[in-house]
C-alpha cells in the first residue's frame, strides 16, 4: 500500500461537493413541498387543521420553513457521515417523502374532498 506522507492532504474533486449540494438541496425542495403543501392542505381537507382567514397562509409557511430545514439539515448530516453517494437514509426519506407526495396527488385528482380546500 502506497502511505502518504504526514502533513499532505488528498485532493477532493469539485464534482462529489457539487453532488451532495444538489441532493440536499432535492432533499429540501421535496421535503418544504410535502410539510408546506400536501401536508397543509390534507389537513385542512379533512377539517382536521381550522380553516381561518389567515391560518391557511400561516399553516403552508410554517410547513415549508419546517420541510426545508427538515429536509436540508437531515440529508446534509445523512450524506456528510457517509462516504458513499447516497446513503440509505437519504434513499428512504426521498423515496417515502416522493411516494406521498405522489399518493397525495393522485388523491387530490381522484377523490373532490381534497378540492373544495
Amino acid at each position: 500500500m502506497h502511505a502518504e506522507p504526514p502533513g499532505t492532504r488528498r485532493r477532493v474533486g469539485r464534482w462529489p461537493t457539487i453532488r451532495r449540494a444538489l441532493l440536499v438541496l432535492c432533499m429540501a425542495a421535496l421535503s418544504a413541498l410535502f410539510f408546506g403543501i400536501c401536508l397543509p392542505f390534507f389537513l385542512l381537507a379533512m377539517k382536521i387543521l381550522p380553516s381561518l382567514s389567515y391560518a391557511g397562509v400561516i399553516y403552508v409557511l410554517v410547513g415549508g420553513l419546517f420541510g426545508l430545514l427538515f429536509g436540508g439539515v437531515t440529508s446534509a448530516v445523512s450524506l456528510s457521515r457517509s462516504d458513499r453517494p447516497v446513503t440509505r437514509y437519504y434513499a428512504v426519506l426521498f423515496g417515502t417523502l416522493a411516494a406521498l407526495t405522489l399518493a397525495y396527488y393522485v388523491a387530490y385528482l381522484k377523490f373532490e374532498a381534497l378540492q373544495h380546500v
